[in-house]
Order: C-alpha cells, then structure tokens, then sequence
C-alpha cells in the first residue's frame, strides 16, 4: 500500500477544492449578486467534488494492488479533510 500517495493526493485534493471552492465564493458573492445566493452556495461544492474524484482516479491509476479500496480511501480523505478545512475555515470567520 501507498500511505504516502494516499495522503499526499488527499491534503493536495482538499486543499485545491477548499481554495477553489473560497475564491469562486469570494468572487461570486463580490461580482455576482445578481445570480442569487442558491447558485452561490450550490457551487461551493463543485471544486471539492471535482478535487476528490480527481485524486481518487490519480491513486486508483498509480497503485498495483487493491486499486477500488485505496481509490475509496483517497475519497473519503478528501472528505473529512475538507470537511475539516470548511469547519476551521467558519471558526475563523
């Protein structure tokens, strides 16, 4: 097994969907008021899931053995991490 690829795909994933999923929130709620906050909020969640499938594909391509259970690992990493980031990011806030 590749712990470190594993983690290391999984804090990249979390961190490039929570920076991401920031500055399009950021952006949107400066720019784009007139789209209305059900758009704004619904694409929050459009950089993370794309980030997790991504780093779950990457492992599931770049590991011998055991490919669907490291790929399921890899996603639920980058679930509690941005989980994680979002719930430290509020704190902050």
């Amino acid at each position: 097994m590749r712990w470190k690829l594993i983690v290391v795909a999984s804090m990249l994933a979390a961190i490039a969907g929570v920076g991401l999923s920031l500055a399009l929130f950021l952006g949107l709620m400066r720019y784009g008021a007139a789209l209305g906050e059900e758009v704004t909020y619904a694409s929050l969640f459009l950089f993370p899931t794309l980030a997790m499938f991504s780093a779950a594909v990457f492992v599931y391509r770049h590991t011998a053995r055991r490919r669907g259970w490291q790929a399921a690992l890899t996603a639920l990493l980058v679930t509690l991490m941005v989980a994680a980031l979002t719930f430290a990011l509020r704190l902050l806030r």
